[in-house]
């Protein structure tokens, strides 16, 4: 591939940079992602899901997983299909509202979620042993300053310490 037939855009700025190396990061760390969850079955979408459900703080229909997956109520509805048919969540009927449902992860997508979470450790790991503990906690509070910048904070949970 010659120079002029790269799809790099032009960087005129250190924004430009910083942009596109943000981006270029985090691609390399899904596709990285992409391949480890496919060991389990599963893909970003279903495991974004799994992780939804799991951690909500009430019980969650379809209307409320497409909000907070950033999805269509019709995407969200093929998205609990699809894992309800492999046996990842399941629909029971909400006891408040006998109109709606609400999901449950089964054991089954509780045992493929935490084999591919203790994955994802492993992987984030690797990703980011080049930096030392000091870097790690500098990269962190930079971005949680550019979070905060883009009134996001509410995106990025807070950090649990272990």
């Amino acid at each position: 591939m010659n120079k002029n037939s790269m799809k790099i855009p032009p960087l005129h700025t250190q924004n430009d940079f910083l942009m596109f190396a943000i981006h270029k990061i985090a691609h390399g760390m899904w596709l990285r992602a992409d391949s480890e969850l496919e060991a389990f079955g599963l893909s970003r979408a279903k495991m974004w899901a799994l992780m939804q459900i799991r951690f909500a703080e009430n019980p969650m229909g379809i209307s409320q997983l497409a909000e907070c997956i950033g999805s269509g109520k019709s995407n969200a509805t093929q998205l609990i299909d699809r894992m309800e048919a492999e046996g990842l969540v399941q629909r029971t009927q909400n006891p408040n509202d006998r109109r709606s449902v609400i999901l449950e992860i089964t054991e089954e997508g509780l045992q493929r979620m935490n084999r591919a979470e203790a994955l994802r450790s492993e992987l984030m790991e690797q990703v980011f042993s080049p930096l030392t503990q000091e870097e790690r906690d500098t990269l962190k509070t930079l971005v949680d300053k550019l979070a905060d910048a883009m009134d996001m904070p509410a995106i990025i949970p807070p950090m649990k310490m272990e």
